[in-house]
């Protein structure tokens, strides 16, 4: 078995951790990846180790030297599955080897708001034969969009395995927000809302981890609101240790499919407060595991958050079954073995259509 991984940037996404599970689990020599773009602190963290990285950092949209280069490295190594990590990884596959696609396997496709997707990329998620969803609200994004059900494979994604959270009360409460700096994202609905929880609890921080398009806006809309209790991080190879100094995590997403982060404070042990979306709902059991909050409220996370503040018991109570929860379901093992089960079997190759889109058969 041998998998060629494309991918746009090792950057913070979370197809950079998932490929890091991957590297750590299965054998070094069949895997290897062919970076199309930036290398960022959790990139640098795979290129550490044994992974087999290839780095071409192009800042142009069609390079055809690193076209010609894929389309080489393809026909050399002969890959059992080529595996694409998002559209622009998919469309440098076609514009180098449009034959290729028959071996392709698609991961995190979609934009935020699956409508915005255009004709073009439409059409060629129709080409290949398996498109990777993690949730089930994402699988049925990519029907919404003319994926044929048969070619989406359904498959959680791995969470490493935390140590168990432990409250430290001799701090001031803190927040933690982790994943890109984009509109959708909600960070600055989550400013919001810690600016009306510092209201009764004075000392409470919030900080976030990440980079992206919105970040100077945050600082703007922090310093305008007086609020010197706002850190924004960066971009960290290891965003979820935050989680060490953190009682709550947020997540107050508008719109897409992430569920990374979300897992990953869970797994650490805090709740998180995370907005109810579809795929939030698969993952949190309201109450339960964590809290649901209304798309784009701002007082309402306040209040879970300060009636966990008045209930520790309740927040640890939460917490634990959080960790537990993604233990049995999010193990990074599990997910590492159903990869490998889908390249060793070629789920992405010859998936012979009738006209009527049902499947004929697979090799």
């Amino acid at each position: 078995m041998s998998v060629l991984h494309v991918v746009p940037s090792l950057d913070g996404r979370s197809w950079t951790r998932d490929l890091e599970i991957l590297a750590r689990r299965l054998p070094a020599e069949s895997m290897r990846i062919f970076c199309l773009g930036d290398l960022g602190p959790a990139g640098e963290a795979l290129m550490a180790g044994d992974a087999n990285v290839e780095l071409r950092d192009s800042r142009r949209v069609l390079d055809p030297a690193l076209l010609w280069r894929l389309r080489t490295l393809i026909r050399d190594m002969a890959p059992t599955a080529i595996h694409a990590w998002g559209m622009s990884a998919l469309r440098a596959i076609a514009a180098s080897q449009f034959s290729a696609l028959r071996r392709a396997i698609v991961s995190t496709p979609l934009p935020p708001r699956p409508r915005d997707m255009s004709f073009f990329d439409r059409w060629l998620l129709r080409q290949v034969a398996t498109v990777v969803a993690r949730t089930e609200a994402e699988a049925s994004a990519l029907r919404s969009v003319g994926v044929a059900a048969t070619s989406i494979r359904l498959t959680p994604p791995g969470i490493e395995p935390f140590s168990e959270h432990q409250p430290n009360t001799e701090r001031p409460a803190a927040i933690l927000g982790i994943g890109r700096l984009e509109p959708h994202k909600g960070f600055r609905d989550a400013i919001w809302t810690h600016d009306v929880l510092v209201q009764v609890f004075p000392a409470m921080r919030i900080r976030l981890v990440g980079e992206g398009s919105v970040r100077e806006d945050l600082l703007r809309f922090a310093t305008a609101m007086n609020n010197p209790n706002v850190e924004l991080v960066g971009e960290v190879p290891r965003p979820e240790t935050y989680a060490e100094d953190a009682d709550f995590g947020f997540a107050l997403s508008h719109g897409g499919f992430g569920c990374r982060s979300v897992l990953e404070m869970m797994a650490a042990g805090i709740p998180v407060i995370a907005s109810d979306l579809p795929h939030h709902r698969e993952l949190i059991a309201d109450g339960e595991t964590g809290c649901l909050t209304p798309i784009g409220e701002k007082i309402h996370p306040a209040r879970r958050v300060r009636a966990l503040m008045h209930d520790p018991a309740a927040a640890k109570r939460i917490g634990d079954a959080a960790r537990r929860a993604v233990a049995d379901r999010f193990a990074a093992d599990g997910f590492a073995d159903r990869m490998a089960a889908r390249y060793a079997r070629r789920e992405s190759a010859f998936v012979v259509m009738r006209a009527d889109g049902d499947a004929l058969g697979t090799p």
